[in-house]
């Protein structure tokens, strides 16, 4: 982050009061400067209740950025889910957040990742919006790098419910990436799941959502453990617009 070279450490941190309000949320990168020794901190102030971060060269000047995702205050009420970007400028540093919308809705959101979705060689956010009420819509999202650096969210038609976590690559080598989530399910009659959605870097922003279907060929290649034992199953589809 501070441009020597060295791995530094990045957390998250918010003071919470006895009505479980989040004060004086913020980011903050401690500089590692060899020996074991780290330097003064640095503190970038952001939104409240930032549950994931995570490290990407967002605008390609070789200095990486630090994106958080937020929480509403009450996600079970509904709320705006926010991310933060705290972009790294080479001679200035870090600088301070800039917010985004990501979605809007009663639900949580856990998954972050950081990956070229549109196809444009610059890496996109992608997010998961676990909507906790019917119709409960596109279960992920993205915000393009347009650059700008980042545009009005789109969702992603990710098959599968609730899902926990989200990545982004290229998993069958084609030259085009894919959207990988892992779903827990609405309910415990759910199946835990991974979906897959095969993305198009030459038409990025497909209106057909597709159909979500099961590949028993696949079934068996994600283990699942925990107290639900479920098998895990995989399915596919491809990305519409909001």
């Amino acid at each position: 982050m501070t441009g020597d070279d060295l791995p530094d450490v990045i957390i998250s941190t918010c003071d919470q009061d006895l009505a479980d309000e989040c004060l004086d949320a913020r980011v903050v990168v401690f500089p590692y400067e060899g020996a074991g020794m780290f330097g003064n901190a640095i503190e970038r102030s952001v939104a409240p209740f930032p549950v994931r971060l995570l490290v990407a060269d967002f605008e390609l000047d070789g200095a990486p950025d630090v994106a958080a995702l937020h929480l509403p205050a009450a996600p079970q009420a509904g709320g705006a889910h926010l991310i933060s970007v705290l972009f790294n400028d080479p001679a200035q540093g870090i600088g301070l957040a800039t917010e985004y919308d990501a979605w809007n809705g009663i639900g949580y959101s856990f998954g972050l990742a950081a990956g070229d979705v549109s196809g444009n060689d610059r890496p996109d956010l992608v997010f998961t919006q676990h909507l906790a009420t019917p119709p409960r819509g596109p279960q992920a999202g993205f915000l393009p790098n347009d650059p700008g650096p980042f545009g009005a969210p789109l969702d992603l038609d990710v098959p599968g419910l609730a899902p926990s976590n989200i990545h982004v690559a290229d998993i069958d080598g084609d030259g085009r990436c894919e959207v990988i989530t892992i779903n827990n399910g609405v309910d415990g009659s759910d199946p835990i799941s991974v979906g897959v959605l095969d993305v198009d870097p030459l038409s990025p922003i497909a209106t057909d959502p597709g159909e979500a279907v099961e590949e028993p060929d696949l079934d068996e290649i994600v283990p699942t453990s925990g107290p639900r034992r479920a098998k895990a199953k995989v399915t596919r589809g491809r990305k519409t617009r909001r």
